[in-house]
Formats: C-alpha cells, structure tokens, sequence
C-alpha cells in the first residue's frame, strides 16, 4: 500500500496540477495530511500554489525536486521458535509443533487465541 505522500508525488508527476481537497477525498485521508505534505513540497521548490481560480489548486514546478518514491517490500516474520519449558511439556503430552500453529506476533487479539 502507498503512502500518501507516494500517492500524491505520482499525482502531480501524471497531472501536473492537484488539487488538495479532491486528491484528500479520493485518496481518503484529510485536506490537513494532504495540505501539509504539498507545503512540504513547495518548501524544497517542487510545488507552488496557483493564486486566483480554484483554492487549493498546486501545480508542479521542478520534478527533479521531488522526493523519489521508494517501493517498500513487506517482510514476513519468521516462525515463533518454541524452546525450553514449552518444548519439554508439549513433549510430556505428546503434541507436536506441527499441531501448533503460532502467529509470528506477541500478542493475541482475542479472536485469535490458539485454541
């Protein structure tokens, strides 16, 4: 999933103009969020607002200016290791790790208790 800066830096390199309320409603996210990553923008020089016409419109001045979008790859944890005490009690009662399927995080929601 893209961030909404990814989302808004590819905006202004397809259109060219954006304009923040109609980017925040399609993207979902708040005219606040999207108000506050163009001024960034127009900060480093990439950006500036259109006076007169349409409020909130920000039309793209230098496209060398904008930040690159990097594609993050999402990570999948490792398996839980089950050592120790727990392995030596599983073993008592004669269950196996293949029994067991543990979620790679710490905490349960309690939805998801092993049952």
């Amino acid at each position: 999933m893209k961030t909404t800066k990814q989302q808004l830096i590819e905006a202004l390199q397809r259109d060219e103009v954006v304009i923040a309320t109609r980017f925040a409603t399609t993207a979902k996210v708040s005219r606040q969020l999207v108000h506050r990553e163009l001024v960034r923008l127009e900060k480093v020089g990439a950006v500036a607002r259109l006076s007169g016409g349409l409020r909130g419109q920000w039309v793209l001045l230098n496209v060398n200016a904008l930040p690159v979008v990097v594609e993050r790859t999402v990570v999948e944890a490792p398996p839980r290791q089950v050592g120790g005490a727990v392995a030596e009690l599983l073993a008592f009662f004669g269950i196996t790790l293949a029994h067991i399927q543990l979620p790679a995080h710490r905490h349960f929601r309690s939805d998801e208790v092993p049952a």
